[in-house]
């Protein structure tokens, strides 16, 4: 249940930045009863619309607002992305974690990293 709500959350994130918040109207978003679909608190439909932006780390904070504010415009519901930008160092050159493994808990967050 823990990996589901952070999927969503981590997914859907993005769709409220982009909307005119929607949840202030139909309540956040939840998996519908019979787990097939995602709707509203309120029980209206969610419409996934989606662009993907796997690197969308890799671009400055300037940048990344002009794509957000592009896509919003084009009426994208979700931007889907990799947040530890597949192994890659962000605009900085930072990378997502620091530390070597195994062992796995030598490994930890780069903060500088993860404030982008």
């Amino acid at each position: 249940m823990k990996k589901h709500a952070l999927l969503l959350f981590s997914l859907f994130i993005f769709t409220y930045i982009l909307q005119a918040q929607p949840w202030k109207v139909h309540g956040p978003l939840k998996v519908s009863e019979n787990g097939h679909y995602l709707e509203h608190t309120d029980g209206t439909g969610f419409f996934w619309l989606g662009c993907t932006a796997w690197m969308l780390a890799r671009l400055a904070p300037q940048d990344v607002d002009r794509y957000l504010l592009d896509r919003k415009n084009k009426g994208f519901t979700i931007i889907q992305f990799t947040s530890t930008n597949m192994g890659r160092a962000n605009y900085r050159g930072e990378q997502p974690f620091v530390g070597k493994g195994p062992p796995w808990d030598k490994v930890g967050l780069n903060e500088t990293y993860w404030k982008h």
